[in-house]
């Protein structure tokens, strides 16, 4: 149990984000999903150093220079790993496993569903430290519905957060909601006020 897989369950993104596969011959079932284009395809990945580190797997170190850990990454064998922990060592099982695992992507209600929350809790940001009120008609499409688990396909109320998009983008593994050209539009029109700001008012 990495770092890695520690921090998805502090997050609640384990169970559903990951999967159980038992393949051996280092191919691996991949969703890819471009907004709503959803695509199947298998794949090579290479192994998870922070993984090979918990284990010292072959006295794997992180510590290690950069083209010795290459090297051991290189070599690694799913075979010769099941030889020697079996296909059940990992001890917090996910949801599904490779087959079975239904497609990360929005329920068709879920835009009917997110523009019913952000009415419902009044176009606010739900981030403790944020609050910023978005309720004007010209500022409601820099909130977003945030997945909480990150399974797109659940939009049951109690797994959206509402989310400026500067507070998303902050979530983890949403760096890429920067890219969205309403980011520097928001940033610009609502700079983020420091804690002294915050006391001047």
């Amino acid at each position: 149990m990495c770092d890695t897989l520690n921090k998805m369950i502090s997050e609640g993104r384990y169970k559903k984000r990951y999967v159980v596969a038992t393949r051996d011959d280092g191919k691996f079932s991949i969703q890819r999903i471009r907004g709503e284009v959803f695509v199947k395809s298998e794949e090579s990945l290479a192994v998870c150093q922070p993984c090979l580190d918990e284990l010292k797997y072959k006295l794997f170190s992180r510590r290690m220079d950069a083209v010795q850990r290459a090297t051991a990454v290189r070599d690694f064998s799913l075979k010769g790993f099941f030889e020697e922990f079996g296909k059940s060592c990992v001890w917090a099982i996910p949801k599904y496993d490779a087959v079975h695992a239904p497609a990360n992507i929005y329920s068709p209600q879920f835009y009917s569903i997110a523009k019913a929350l952000k009415q419902k809790r009044g176009y606010r940001c739900e981030q403790v430290d944020c609050g910023i009120d978005l309720s004007d008609r010209e500022n409601q499409r820099f909130l977003h519905a945030h997945h909480i688990d990150a399974d797109k396909s659940d939009s049951h109320p109690s797994n959206i957060k509402l989310l400026c998009i500067r507070c998303h983008a902050l979530e983890f593994q949403h760096a890429h909601v920067k890219d969205n050209p309403d980011y520097s539009r928001f940033c610009a029109k609502f700079p983020k006020r420091t804690p002294r700001d915050a006391v001047r008012r």
